[in-house]
């Protein structure tokens, strides 16, 4: 049962963020319990019946940031993001039916680790990121630059993705991300 304060919450962030900024489109549906920010200059797709929400203890928000006009964020229907942050230079797709759970999304470095080249544009490595249907990725964790999770892929809290792809049904964690499980 959704409570009318989350209905005048979810009304008011679909009205600002879809039709006053025109910076995302939201399907049928969704639902949102907690504090939404959305910035930058690309384009944000969320699908139908999704659920932004805090983190389990009721604290945090979800963060959906582009940084470039061509940066796209695509969540798929029936998606929970729960405080969750996103920062995109291309692309981050989350297809149907996964869970975010208090995590880090990013598809760039977002800037040069060299002080004299911090300005430049450093965006040459910047890599796609993928989370498959139906994946799970826990608290604390972060998908960086070339993450790809197959579908149904649960990845334990406080791991680190970045430049590797997970085939289907598998269960990943640790600091880089390994396979501790294939089903």
């Amino acid at each position: 049962m959704i409570s009318i304060r989350d209905k005048i919450r979810t009304w008011y962030y679909i009205v600002k963020y879809q039709y006053v900024f025109r910076k995302a489109f939201f399907g049928k549906n969704s639902v949102i319990k907690c504090k939404l920010s959305i910035k930058g200059p690309g384009k944000i797709m969320i699908g139908e019946n999704c659920c932004f929400d805090t983190d389990p203890w009721g604290n945090g928000y979800v963060t959906l940031y582009t940084h470039l006009k061509k940066a796209r964020i695509n969540i798929g229907n029936n998606v929970t993001l729960r405080a969750t942050r996103f920062g995109s230079h291309l692309k981050i797709t989350v297809r149907d039916n996964s869970l975010i759970e208090s995590a880090s999304v990013f598809d760039s470095d977002f800037h040069n680790v060299d002080y004299e080249n911090r300005d430049k544009d450093f965006n040459q490595n910047d890599r796609k990121v993928t989370i498959g249907q139906g994946a799970y990725v826990g608290c604390e964790s972060l998908c960086s630059k070339g993450s790809e999770l197959g579908s149904n892929v649960v990845m334990l809290p406080v791991s680190v993705t970045g430049t590797k792809s997970f085939p289907d049904n598998s269960k990943i964690g640790g600091f880089p991300a390994r396979i501790l499980r294939e089903t």
